[in-house]
């Protein structure tokens, strides 16, 4: 979808973050236009979660700001980051094991903004994922991971928020529940929701964001379109800070640089 001309609903400004001595994201700046998708990409222990997690403020900021709709959520805690319409489905699901389908539902309805909506928001969810209604009465914990990670989304897009986070969706699914994972995020767009992904199948995320970041050591490295993902050069460049040609041919050089296939058999990882 066009998002020119289209005002910015998260802005992240100049963002570091430490871990105590060690950084992990280093003076990072972005926008992101409302409808728009945005991923961010790279290799193991880019910074990539760390900062979903700032926006969310579930880690401190050293130094910048992160704005949702031009108002800074710099004195904001996480659950008022969720209130103000920012949602969070984590890596590796998260779900409430012991409690059923319909209870994690609950509870992703406590971070809505409106008292009112939420019967037919719940129907939404339903027609959008059928399984999540099939199950309703089932224990999240029963679930197949595919079947999980739904659910998480459903618990997230329940509230209704103005931006969706979501860190690895991907993670531990099969190739075809990928695909229905997949299908579900294009649904949530051409609702108009904005979207911000975590992605370790760094093609398949290119190839579906309207554009997409390159995160290494925390910081930018490339900023790439839809139509970069399958440039091969491109990516394992963007990822090792390198020019990869040189060494085309002669193996895979000490460091991991990514095998680079088709979008839909990624196998780079985060």
């Amino acid at each position: 979808m066009s998002v020119q001309a289209t005002r910015p609903i998260l802005e992240i400004d100049c963002l570091s973050v430490r871990y105590g001595s060690v950084p992990a994201v280093r003076e990072l700046s972005l926008t992101v236009a409302a409808g728009e998708v945005v991923a961010i990409v790279g290799p193991n222990g880019a910074g990539k979660t760390t900062v979903l997690s700032a926006v969310m403020r579930m880690v401190a900021w050293s130094a910048g700001d992160v704005r949702l709709d031009g108002e800074s959520l710099r004195k904001r805690s996480s659950d008022e980051v969720a209130r103000r319409g920012i949602a969070l489905v984590p890596e590796g699901r998260q779900i409430f094991a012991d409690l059923t389908v319909h209870e994690n539902l609950r509870l992703g309805m406590v971070a809505r903004r409106s008292r009112t909506g939420a019967a037919e928001a719940l129907d939404a969810v339903f027609e959008q994922f059928p399984i999540v209604k099939t199950f309703l009465d089932r224990p999240a914990g029963l679930l197949s991971g595919g079947q999980q990670q739904q659910l998480a989304i459903a618990r997230a897009i329940v509230a209704e928020p103005d931006v969706l986070l979501l860190d690895e969706p991907s993670l531990g699914l099969a190739p075809t529940v990928i695909d229905t994972v997949f299908a579900a995020l294009a649904a949530i767009r051409e609702s108009g929701r904005t979207i911000v992904l975590v992605e370790q199948r760094a093609q398949r995320a290119i190839a579906f964001a309207d554009r997409t970041y390159v995160l290494a050591d925390g910081v930018v490295r490339d900023r790439l379109v839809a139509a970069d993902a399958t440039d091969a050069e491109r990516l394992r460049a963007a990822y090792f800070g390198a020019d990869t040609r040189a060494v085309a041919g002669a193996g895979t050089p000490t460091g991991g640089t990514p095998k680079v296939g088709t979008p839909a058999d990624d196998p780079v990882r985060r």
